[in-house]
């Protein structure tokens, strides 16, 4: 059972509970889609910040987001991403979503696309983190 445990992801492909994927720039996927969870996470991701914070986050529809979107700090990138389910919501309907404290948003049909370019642009400071749902979480590639 414990080595079923330290090799889940290699076994399962199942990510996303405070998963590091990549070091310089750090990125961390997170499957905590609710505003209690990514409070939780915005807080952690605080901590752990010596550069600026780079979020790729994808939604479904029946979520409610506005909290989630006043949580994101000031002067952070957010990167919106549909992914592969018909509850996500799709290119169209994430350009009218608004975060107010920050003056970059980018949009993307694909995580992967999402993350290319979040390495791209990323400094060996700064942090990549990929959330927002589960469904968005498992589409990510393996680094």
């Amino acid at each position: 059972i414990e080595r079923g445990f330290k090799h889940v992801v290699d076994n399962t492909s199942l990510k996303g509970r405070w998963q590091i994927l990549g070091r310089s720039p750090l990125i961390i996927c997170d499957t905590g889609h609710n505003e209690h969870a990514f409070e939780i996470t915005i807080n952690r991701l605080k901590k752990e910040a010596h550069g600026k914070l780079i979020f790729i986050l994808g939604f479904v529809k029946d979520k409610d987001k506005s909290r989630i979107q006043e949580l994101i700090p000031e002067g952070s990138e957010v990167y919106l991403t549909a992914f592969n389910s018909e509850r996500a919501l799709k290119e169209e309907e994430l350009k009218r979503i608004a975060f107010e404290k920050t003056n970059k948003i980018s949009i993307f049909s694909d995580v992967n696309w999402a993350l290319e370019e979040a390495r791209r642009v990323a400094n060996k400071e700064d942090i990549i983190f990929i959330g927002g749902s589960t469904y968005l979480v498992a589409e990510i590639n393996n680094l």
